[in-house]
Order: C-alpha cells, then sequence, then structure tokens
C-alpha cells in the first residue's frame, strides 16, 4: 500500500497535503486516477495539480469498477476495521462493566 488517509470527513487541502507527503517518499507520478469525490474534485486539489504538473484523472461517474484495486481495498477496510461491533465486558453476574 503506499498510504491510506483515513477521516469522517476529508478536504482536497488534506488530501493535497497527503500526496504532497507521499511524493516526498515514493517520488512524483505522472498521473493521479481519482473517483469523483467532492475531495478530489476541489479547487485545493486543482491547484495542487497545476502547482506539481500531476495530471489528475477521473474514472467515469458510476463507474467503480475502473478503480476496482481501491475499491475493494476500502470494502475490506470498511468491513474489517471501520465496522467492528464492539461489545461491552460483561462481568461474571452477566453485567456490562
Amino acid at each position: 500500500m503506499v498510504g491510506q488517509l483515513v477521516s469522517v470527513s476529508i478536504s482536497g487541502r488534506q488530501v493535497a497535503r497527503f500526496l504532497r507527503q507521499l511524493i516526498e517518499l515514493r517520488g512524483k507520478p505522472k498521473k493521479v486516477i481519482c473517483d469523483n469525490g467532492t475531495e478530489f474534485t476541489s479547487k485545493g486539489m486543482l491547484f495542487w495539480s497545476k502547482e506539481t504538473g500531476i495530471e489528475l484523472g477521473f474514472i467515469k461517474p458510476g463507474k467503480p469498477t475502473q478503480n476496482a484495486f481501491v475499491e475493494s481495498l476500502n470494502g475490506k477496510f470498511r468491513n474489517e476495521c471501520l465496522n467492528i461491533d464492539v461489545q461491552p465486558q460483561r462481568s461474571k453476574n452477566g453485567l456490562a462493566s
């Protein structure tokens, strides 16, 4: 995995900052393929693209299979890490502690 930015709500500025950090570690790509989420179509990402000279490419709306690897990873991460049902610990008398 190259990197992962996890939050409840992510802005284009946050994504741009994260991508700058990745570029420092991994080098500069020619192009970044994104879905059409607001964090990728924002002015922050447009400015980042112009500033870095990295082209932004977008999958067709409603075609997540064009980004199948990422969609699969997101689904697995969501199921295995984010959708965990935390059960309270029960004492010997059966009451939640």
